[in-house]
């Protein structure tokens, strides 16, 4: 059972994971890349087994899956993987990304109650922009930073700092809503409250060292954290609905 206590003026969202099921879509990107550039077959499992233990940027998870942990050897060896992954990603992301339940339906209420929204992302802004159109979200989110807005990514502070400061909401009245340690790293570095959706995918003792400030089981609990009445009703996943 979660707990109603503040209410935030600013409400900032990680990405993959948090709003969109983008992890079935990285998974085959990935699977692809290793059998064009390593000649071999590995499966998604195997794939899976591996993704949340990997750092956050994905050159070196390009480096671990393709080649064995070692770096590339520059920047051009990685430009010529990194592009074929996102050939890949581009000719597919139509039939993998979706919304978890309750994220439409949820945004639109808390704009409505005033609540002022963002998208703080490790994902490259091409692609962010190309999905963030696809599901229909560009109209809920008054500012949207990925890698190329700051000189730091996430758990560094300066990602949602960046957001907070287009906004002009102070730290200590925004909440950052994700699914990873660096997230839940990157909101208390930055000063403000964090939230760790229930849905992760990541380990729950990679969060022992940094424990979020509150935990969401469903997407529309988010309203305890809004002004106003929290009741709505929660749609099924898709992509936009």
């Amino acid at each position: 059972m979660i707990q109603e206590g503040k209410k935030y003026r600013a409400c900032l969202f990680d990405f993959d994971g948090t709003l969109a099921n983008t992890v079935p879509l990285m998974y085959f990107c990935f699977q692809q890349t290793v059998k064009e550039f390593c000649k071999r077959d590995v499966s998604l499992e195997a794939i899976a087994a591996d993704y949340h233990r990997l750092p956050t940027p994905i050159r070196k998870q390009l480096e671990f899956y393709v080649n064995g942990g070692t770096p590339f050897p520059s920047d051009a060896a990685f430009e010529t993987v990194f592009s074929f992954y996102r050939k890949v990603q581009a000719e597919n992301f139509e039939g993998y990304v979706t919304l978890f339940p309750g994220v439409m339906a949820t945004l639109e209420t808390l704009r409505q109650r005033g609540v002022r929204l963002g998208l703080v992302s490790a994902r490259t802004h091409a692609t962010l922009s190309q999905y963030v159109d696809f599901l229909h979200l560009r109209p809920l989110m008054e500012v949207i930073v990925g890698p190329e807005s700051t000189a730091h990514t996430k758990p560094h502070p300066a990602p949602l700092l960046c957001a907070l400061a287009q906004l002009g909401v102070t730290p200590g009245d925004a909440l950052y809503v994700g699914d990873a340690p660096t997230d839940i790293e990157c909101a208390h570095a930055a000063g403000a409250a964090s939230c760790l959706v229930e849905w992760t995918c990541c380990p729950r003792d990679s969060f022992a060292a940094s424990p979020p400030t509150h935990t969401l089981p469903q997407m529309a609990d988010l309203l305890l954290w809004a002004p106003g009445p929290r009741a709505i009703e929660c749609p099924a996943a898709s992509r936009g609905a």
